[in-house]
């Protein structure tokens, strides 16, 4: 018994030692040299400690590195046909970037810190592999959703599954992801301006006078019509003083079946 836990620690112990070799031959001394680790995103962050907030600072400049690094990876797997999309996919990532960055890098791992001549650095990494299965399942959500609106002839009902996917579409660096001949990136946010285009909304309220304190008796009230001037249900309206100020029952409302909200 004996021998066998003694020989099960020196096996631990060098378990240990070449793991700690191993960490140690790509991660010492980063603040000089830059790790290289082909299993994760490397990205690092520096801060004067003069500045407020330092830390949160270096943090968020370390996960804009690891996205830079991402959508790189992305596109150079990713073929194009013209230097014009190439040009509106890097526009599109980079006003997208910091919802990108913080939304979707939630296994992000802070691996080291530390304070050198005034200056705060961070060192963060994201595993590859991990990353990649989290974007192909969302690429798949964008092609499921954009699959079911075409099963459907009224644009609310085209809206309710066209929405989260351009949700999701911003979410992944891919400036193409092709499904049905058609470039989603492209085709989503076209379909939704063209629906919303159509809207036609109109108001049904009454000047009216009022005292301080008590509620007005009329409510404000607003129809929404699509294209073909039937009503749009389920589309959000947001009611807000233009001027003045004032307490509303609801701020936002949704358009019932026959468009009123």
């Amino acid at each position: 018994v004996d021998i066998l836990i003694e020989t099960t620690m020196r096996i631990s112990l060098i378990i240990l030692m070449l793991f700690g070799m191993a960490f140690g031959a790509t991660y010492s001394d980063w603040t000089n040299n830059r790790p290289v680790d082909t299993e994760f995103y490397i990205g690092i962050g520096v801060v004067s400690t003069k500045e407020s907030n330092y830390r949160e600072k270096a943090k968020e400049s370390a996960i804009k590195e690891i996205s830079s690094q991402i959508y790189t990876d992305v596109v150079s797997q990713t073929s194009r046909t013209t230097f014009e999309k190439n040009d509106i996919a890097v526009t599109e990532f980079t006003e997208n970037s910091d919802f990108f960055s913080f939304s979707e890098l939630s296994n992000l791992e802070i691996v080291d810190s530390k304070k050198v001549s005034g200056e705060y650095w961070v060192l963060c990494r994201l595993n590859k592999s991990e990353y990649n299965d989290r974007r192909e399942k969302k690429i798949n959500l964008i092609k499921g959703g954009y699959e079911a609106a075409m099963l459907y002839e009224a644009d609310t009902d085209k809206l309710q599954y066209l929405v989260p996917a351009y949700e999701e579409l911003l979410k992944i660096p891919d400036d193409e992801i092709i499904f049905s001949d058609k470039n989603l990136r492209i085709e989503i946010p076209k379909m939704i301006q063209s629906i919303i285009n159509g809207f036609r909304v109109s108001q049904n309220f009454r000047q009216a006078n009022g005292k301080q304190g008590l509620a007005i008796a009329d409510s404000l009230e607003v129809r929404v019509k699509g294209t073909n001037k039937s009503a749009v249900r389920e589309v959000p309206i947001r009611f807000e003083y233009l001027q003045g100020e004032g307490d509303l029952e609801k701020e936002i409302g949704f358009t019932n079946q026959v468009g009123l909200v």
